[in-house]
């Protein structure tokens, strides 16, 4: 018999786009459509406070020099730029305009009103316990380093031998 854990768990990597698309897709007014992906994580993490590019590139994945390259792009539109560090002078940091945090909150702010508008359907306990869930997911979520070097064909033989399948 199958993990029902490692079912929900296919459920859930199913859903979890889905919802995304559902929720945040971009629509033709939205600020910032065309800026790609990276781009915009990059945006929103600046939006929550300003960083040097070593914490950007820790906090996103990303090489510091992969960082520069979409600062470089994002500050020649002027939705971002470099200033001293109010902490330390010699540290350079890379912060939202003006012009880019102002259309991050209008982002934000369309984003809410979207997901407002899908939660009125549900009702009030449901939209509790979805936001629990979630929260929990979110919580639970610190694997281990060892946890998350696993290679993919590690991960196959876990899954055969969970489900006694050949192949995911």
């Amino acid at each position: 018999m199958c993990d029902p854990t490692w079912n929900r768990a296919e459920q859930l990597e199913n859903l979890i786009p889905t919802l995304m698309r559902i929720l945040f897709a971009s629509k033709p007014n939205e600020p910032l459509t065309d800026l790609p992906i990276a781009q915009l994580r990059l945006m929103r993490v600046l939006f929550r406070s300003e960083a040097p590019m070593t914490d950007l590139g820790e906090e996103l994945g990303m090489s510091v020099s992969a960082v520069t390259q979409m600062a470089n792009r994002l500050e020649a539109q002027g939705l971002v730029e470099r200033v001293e560090s109010k902490q330390d002078r010699r540290i350079r940091v890379l912060r939202l305009t003006e012009s880019g945090r102002s259309l991050m909150a209008e982002r934000k702010k369309m984003r809410i009103e979207q997901a407002a508008r899908i939660l009125k359907e549900i009702p009030e306990q449901s939209q509790i316990a979805t936001i629990q869930a979630i929260q929990a997911l979110v919580d639970h979520s610190q694997l281990t380093v060892s946890e998350t070097e696993r290679t993919a064909e590690e991960l196959q033989m876990i899954a055969h031998e969970r489900c006694g399948q050949d192949k995911l």
